[in-house]
């Protein structure tokens, strides 16, 4: 018998196995992994973005499908962090999330979309905090009337890692941030 720890481990073994039989996932255990709600996990049913199974009349998540849907946003993960990286070896001090969105087909006038780039962000952030010790993500600005800043999830960013604002005022902060983020990126080599 085998004993997976994870959901994330079985799904490796799913996906090594080259199964061609759906492979049944309560979807509660589907939206614990997600960390988002089984209502959630039942529009992603209805709107395709996941598959279901229904075996003995009990609907299930089909493995695969999460598979699928978690290759898929690794893939967008890696190619906003790639624009994003272009733009700061480049000395760009902002860049909007049309663009971003647009790489990836997504629009920012679907709320589910903005709700996604907002998480396709918040990996790149964890990425970038945990290589570097800062925010690749700084970079990203609403489009707005005058001054531009990143959205309201920036902030929560370092409240999420424990570090302070160092600055008198949040416009200093985001110069010294994105300062912080220009050196690194111009002195640092494309990845592979």
């Amino acid at each position: 018998m085998s004993e997976y720890p994870t959901l994330e481990e079985f799904l490796e073994a799913i996906e090594e196995s080259k199964m061609s039989v759906p492979v049944p996932l309560p979807l509660q255990m589907v939206a614990d992994h997600l960390d988002i709600t089984r209502a959630g996990v039942d529009k992603m049913l209805m709107d395709e973005r996941l598959r279901s199974v229904t075996l003995a009349g009990t609907r299930f998540v089909e493995a695969q499908s999460l598979i699928q849907k978690q290759a898929k946003e690794a893939q967008d993960i890696s190619k906003v962090r790639t624009l994003l990286e272009e733009k700061a070896r480049a000395g760009m001090r902002h860049v909007f999330y049309e663009p971003l969105m647009t790489a990836i087909h997504r629009s920012p006038k679907v709320p589910a979309d903005r709700s996604y780039i907002g998480r396709v962000l918040g990996a790149i952030s964890a990425d970038t905090y945990k290589e570097y010790g800062l925010f690749l993500t700084v970079l990203v600005h609403r489009k707005t009337a005058g001054t531009t800043k990143p959205g309201p999830g920036f902030q929560g960013l370092f409240d999420m890692v424990g570090r302070p604002w160092k600055s008198k005022t949040e416009q200093d902060f985001i110069e010294s941030e994105t300062d912080r983020v220009l050196a690194h990126y111009s002195r640092k080599r494309p990845r592979n």
